[in-house]
């Protein structure tokens, strides 16, 4: 019988607003891709770039994943590597979201939903603690 892995936050997660385990990555371009798959979503462009994507978790909360260089509006699915600066929970921004970036820690978070924000995080980008 093979059991899938169950995904956790650690306790030191659980009171961060910001997952060190996922920042300043470089991850393929495609692995971005995947996530939008999962109902991770493109933020909105500013000055022709989507600088980061978000997975909204219930209430007003949402999961960032921060880009560096962003991702071009006009074909942010090209091949190549971006790096992740930093994945946060943030309550919804009423404007760009640096206004409220990484304001609330995790453990807000039930346990179920951050499970599949781990899992997805994970299956996409890879997991940060093999090799």
């Amino acid at each position: 019988m093979v059991f899938d892995p169950v995904f956790r936050l650690t306790e030191a997660e659980r009171r961060a607003t910001s997952l060190a385990r996922f920042a300043r990555r470089m991850v393929p371009v495609h692995a971005l891709a995947r996530l939008c798959g999962s109902g991770w979503q493109l933020a909105q462009p500013l000055d022709g770039t989507h600088d980061h994507l978000f997975r909204p978790v219930g209430g007003d909360l949402r999961v960032l994943v921060h880009l560096d260089d962003g991702l071009p509006a006009d074909d942010p699915w090209a091949p190549g590597e971006r790096v992740v600066e930093a994945v946060e929970l943030s309550a919804a921004p009423r404007a760009p979201w640096w206004t409220r970036c990484g304001d609330t820690p995790f453990g807000g978070l039930g346990p179920l939903t951050a499970g599949e924000v781990l899992r997805e995080l994970t299956e996409a980008l890879g997991d940060p603690t093999a090799g």
